[in-house]
């Protein structure tokens, strides 16, 4: 997608050390991103910190390639979300040249004038933008060849917002962290690091064969919570977040659930470091092979005999983010293995 856009430029206060300078608007003929989801191979991955008013996490850069597309990621954390996007990727030299119109005669980025960039309305949390081996290497001089790399440079510049508890936004500038363009004045920054990188042969076809060492699951808080007659647990839930451990075939696993209130006499559940039957979950927990694998049950009063899991009612399924009705205490069973393949 090209658009023509012209507009005003805008100044932004970085934190901590009060900086202010002014950003250029687009250009007429900047490139807009046509691709929204990521590659499915994932080649020479390279990240770094986003950082919006210098010093603040929030959110990473991602840089890869497959064996048609180099790929920049620009994803947020933390409440912070995206309103424009400025993005340079190419030979170090054409960026820092002024006679290109990347940076101003003192090395400034004009980041205004970046090949590539993005407005959002809504905001949103990621970008994807892509481009073409062969014009990637172009800029280098060169044809499309997988046994030679190219170390291309990053410039990721965005517009972050967070909106506070007031109702009111917190707006920054946001750089891919890196190196500085110059030494004294802004921060905005260049990335290096990545380099092309291609395997020297086709990736090996997946395994298709398994085994699954089943166990049944259930979440543990205290030794003192077991409904009797057998091993099966119960927790107590006081209405703040809490996050506990789900015990498989009675031992500790590293699997857990985590509670919190959700509003609305509703309480929200997401299970950690529990995955799908597939290749890449090799020797890790996952869901068995069953419709409702997950099991919740609440209680008004602490709970007694043996349970009877098929017959809760708050939750059957294997979504492993639901919401459930608030309740004192939980019965959270799962049918749980880990996997192995061959």
């Amino acid at each position: 997608m090209i658009a023509s856009m012209a507009l005003l430029g805008f100044v932004f206060n970085a934190c901590n050390n009060e900086l202010e300078f002014v950003e250029e608007g687009l250009s007429n003929g900047v490139s807009f991103s046509t691709t929204r989801a990521s590659a499915n191979q994932v080649f020479g991955l390279f990240e770094t910190d986003f950082l919006a008013g210098q010093k603040i996490k929030a959110g990473t850069i991602s840089i890869w390639n497959d064996y048609d597309n180099v790929y920049v990621k620009f994803a947020t954390k933390d409440g912070w979300q995206i309103r424009r996007t400025h993005l340079f990727i190419g030979p170090k030299d054409i960026l820092l040249d002024p006679a290109n119109g990347y940076v101003n005669k003192n090395g400034s980025p004009k980041n205004g004038h970046f090949p590539y960039g993005e407005y959002f309305d809504p905001f949103v949390t990621e970008w994807v933008f892509s481009l073409p081996l062969t014009e990637l290497y172009a800029m280098f001089g060169l044809d499309f060849d997988m046994e030679v790399d190219v170390c291309p440079v990053i410039a990721a510049h965005a517009e972050v917002l967070k909106q506070k508890a007031d109702g009111t936004w917190q707006e920054e500038t946001a750089w891919g962290n890196g190196n500085k363009f110059v030494k004294k004045g802004n921060w905005s920054m260049y990335v290096e690091g990545y380099c092309t990188e291609f395997p020297p042969e086709d990736p090996p076809t997946p395994p298709t064969e398994y085994t699954l060492k089943t166990e049944t699951g259930w979440a543990f808080d205290s030794d003192d919570h077991e409904y009797g007659g057998n091993w099966a647990k119960y927790i107590q839930y006081n209405g703040e977040p809490l996050t506990v451990m789900i015990l498989a075939g009675q031992k500790e696993t590293d699997m857990t659930v985590t509670l919190t209130p959700a509003g609305e006499g509703k309480v929200k559940m997401v299970f950690e470091n529990i995955f799908e039957i597939a290749p890449e979950n090799d020797g890790k927990w996952v869901l068995q092979d069953v419709k409702e694998a997950i099991k919740v049950q609440g209680y008004a009063t602490a709970p007694s005999g043996n349970p009877a899991p098929g017959q809760f009612t708050y939750y059957k399924g294997r979504e492993l983010e639901i919401v459930v009705d608030a309740a004192n205490y939980y019965g959270i069973h799962l049918d749980v293995a880990k996997l192995t393949y061959k």
